[in-house]
């Protein structure tokens, strides 16, 4: 039997940073880790939006 993952559109998928349509970005996630702070200090320009939450998928 297949399993299948489903979102549902409240939840809501965002695009991150400049890449293509056909990237797609899969990173470590580290507790407590600062990357907007971060990208703003390098370049104020590319400010990563931090309007979100991690979305983890368990069974």
């Amino acid at each position: 039997m297949t399993t299948k993952y489903k979102i549902h559109p409240a939840i809501g998928i965002a695009r991150i940073g400049n890449g293509s349509v056909d990237d797609y970005y899969l990173g470590p996630e580290k507790p407590y880790h600062q990357i907007a702070a971060e990208a703003a200090a390098e370049e104020p320009s590319k400010q990563v939006f931090t309007g979100t939450l991690p979305i983890s998928i368990c069974r």
